[in-house]
């Protein structure tokens, strides 16, 4: 038995489609953690690291160790590990929250959901370094997830250059 097959005529509509939903649900997880009260964002602020490191355990290969490191100086901290690369699909995950994690868990590199948004308590830019793999071809990557936004309209613009970023490095 197959699976239902939707012809979309407009891929502009249902791409807009996808930013809005995506738009949304980051907007909502940014307002809950910036409206915390005090103590929730204590909470939260002791909840990132243990967030990181659940993702690196996620992304790593089938039957190995991962190696973890925190590094903190100049004000900045530096979660580094030597788990999988990223995929295009992990990339699109992180960016617009939307998980696939119910895809193959050989490919899996970090479920990418609500609590890496954890991590945007610390930052509202988070830069990314790391390999990306596309084809079976390894390149360096450098990347911002960039949730600096006041507003939805924001959120939507930023979400959707990070897109445009994304496709980028595809190609």
């Amino acid at each position: 038995m197959g699976g239902l097959i939707i012809a979309v005529s407009n891929k502009g509509v249902l791409l807009n489609k996808v930013l809005d939903a995506s738009s949304n649900t980051i907007w909502d997880e940014l307002k809950k953690i910036r409206e915390s009260s005090e103590l929730e964002k204590k909470t939260i602020r002791r909840r990132w690291i243990w967030e990181l490191i659940q993702n690196a355990s996620d992304c790593t290969p089938k039957d190995k160790k991962i190696d973890i490191e925190v590094d903190y100086s100049n004000k900045q901290i530096v979660f580094s590990h030597n788990g999988l690369p990223f995929s295009y699909e992990n990339l699109l995950d992180l960016i617009t929250q939307i998980s696939s994690k119910q895809s193959s868990e050989e490919k899996k590199t970090g479920k990418f959901g609500t609590g890496f948004m954890s991590t945007h308590l610390l930052s509202d830019i988070v830069q990314i370094q790391g390999s990306f793999i596309q084809d079976n071809k390894y390149k360096k990557l450098e990347f911002a997830v960039d949730r600096s936004g006041d507003n939805y309209i924001d959120i939507k613009n930023k979400t959707k250059i990070m897109l445009e970023q994304l496709d980028i490095c595809r190609h």
